[in-house]
């Protein structure tokens, strides 16, 4: 399914003979993507106001133009990336919530669309160019979806997310756990399939790409990341002074 979104994303990086920029980029989301599942939920609220940011930097790049506005992009960038990091700092549970509710959302809708399209013949003919864009790819992969998925999509997608999202408010140390592993798992997934798609590494040649190694290493992961941050953020703390800044250091990113 992501064959020519990852070969979209290799020929939009610059001319690399040695492989040495994909490589890194490789190396890179294995390695984080790895320390994002076992220990992401340890710092959450710091790393959920660093994303926020970079994601209000993204948009205050964007959004001028989609918009047709006439304003600074640099101040744009600036407002909105403030905004966001500040908003991801002080309504942290509900960032976290919305985002475990997106990603499992999403990981929903490629399960289903991998279990309900057998073929991407189609697919694969209309995004034969290997510059396409993602949005092209997802569109090309919507439009020859097989008749279950485009049935179902509209109903598992947004039924995953209030499930994601109410799970993650009603136990918020277990939905701390569940986002970053989730998300760590992703992230090495995608890193390793995009290795695989690059004829410059050869490294995980010893790893297997087809469906069902995937889906082992992808379950392994969640379940390991997911069960190493429970027992990091629910570790009993050791009894302290109740002094004003004892307290103070005592609180939890959700408290």
């Amino acid at each position: 399914m992501f064959q020519n979104m990852f070969q979209g994303i290799i020929e939009s990086l610059p001319t690399d003979p040695e492989g040495v920029i994909i490589t890194t980029l490789v190396a890179v989301g294995i390695g984080l993507g790895a320390i994002t599942a076992l220990l992401g939920a340890l710092h959450s609220r710091p790393t959920m106001s660093m994303v926020m940011f970079a994601l209000g930097t993204i948009l205050g790049y964007l959004l001028p133009a989609w918009l047709g506005l006439q304003i600074n992009r640099s101040i744009a960038i600036a407002v909105t990336g403030i905004a966001f990091g500040l908003i991801g700092f002080l309504l942290h549970r509900w960032c976290v919530a919305f985002a475990l509710g997106t990603l499992v959302s999403g990981v929903a809708i490629v399960i289903l669309y991998d279990q309900t399209n057998t073929s991407n013949v189609l697919v694969a003919e209309q995004s034969n160019q290997t510059n396409a864009s993602v949005q092209q790819t997802i569109r090309d992969h919507w439009q020859t979806a097989a008749p279950p998925f485009r049935k179902l999509a509209p109903w598992i997608a947004p039924g995953a997310f209030v499930a994601a999202v109410v799970f993650s408010l009603a136990l918020p140390k277990f939905g701390m756990a569940a986002l970053y592993a989730l998300g760590g798992t992703v992230l090495t997934l995608f890193s390793i399939g995009l290795g695989h798609a690059s004829d410059k590494i050869t490294w995980l040649d010893s790893l297997k790409n087809g469906p069902m190694t995937v889906a082992a290493l992808g379950i392994t992961m969640l379940m390991v990341g997911f069960l190493a941050q429970v027992g990091l953020v629910y570790r009993p703390v050791p009894k302290q002074p109740d002094g004003p800044e004892d307290k103070k250091r005592r609180t939890p990113d959700l408290e």
